[in-house]
């Protein structure tokens, strides 16, 4: 019983791991505090990041710097992407949005018609997202910003239950052999 339980903390502990993609982001911001239709203050330049495990669909931190703000959110949210019904040769123009808040800030963000691949994940194809209606506000301000997403670091990071699981089959198999070489007491 001891073998076999030590087997499948191995076998269950081992392979696990997230794919995590972190996409750079220029973008162009201006404050809509004060306009009424028509109004169009000059762009500002920020930048920030997005960082994504592509596996579970989960945005996990949101960066945003300007001269005027700086919000810096970091969590678990799903993304949902969906197709958006258009048609196209080899893939499926998609979108996705999200609504994050840090510090005070508010920030609302929709990613459309961005193309991806047949069969592709939705997540590793941001740097072909078009921008519209990104918010970003706290009590005082409102701004309305777009930019350009750049795919930047991709890795492949062990989930940490995994390597505790692993770690745990491999201490009781190696117990298991020390006890097997333990002499027998007579009782």
């Amino acid at each position: 019983m001891f073998r076999l339980v030590s087997f499948l903390l191995l076998l269950v502990g081992g392979p696990v791991s997230a794919s995590m993609i972190q996409y750079d982001y220029a973008f162009a911001y201006t404050d809509v505090t004060d306009c009424n239709t028509g109004c169009s203050p000059a762009p500002e330049a920020g930048v920030g990041s997005l960082l994504l495990d592509t596996d579970q669909n989960t945005l996990l931190a949101l960066s945003l710097s300007s001269a005027d703000f700086d919000v810096n959110w970091s969590g678990s949210l799903q993304l949902t992407p969906y197709a958006d019904g258009w048609s196209v040769d080899d893939g499926d123009l998609m979108s996705t949005n999200f609504v994050v808040t840090d510090s005070g800030y508010s920030v609302e963000m929709f990613l459309d018609l961005f193309f991806v691949p047949t069969e592709g994940n939705p997540l590793d194809y941001f740097e072909n997202a078009v921008e519209q209606y990104n918010y970003l506000a706290n009590s005082d301000r409102t701004w309305f910003f777009q930019g350009e997403f750049t795919k930047g670091i991709i890795a492949q990071v062990s989930e940490p239950a995994s390597g505790l699981l692993l770690a745990l089959g491999l201490l009781m198999a190696g117990l298991g052999r020390i006890r097997r070489r333990l002499p027998t007491l007579p009782a």
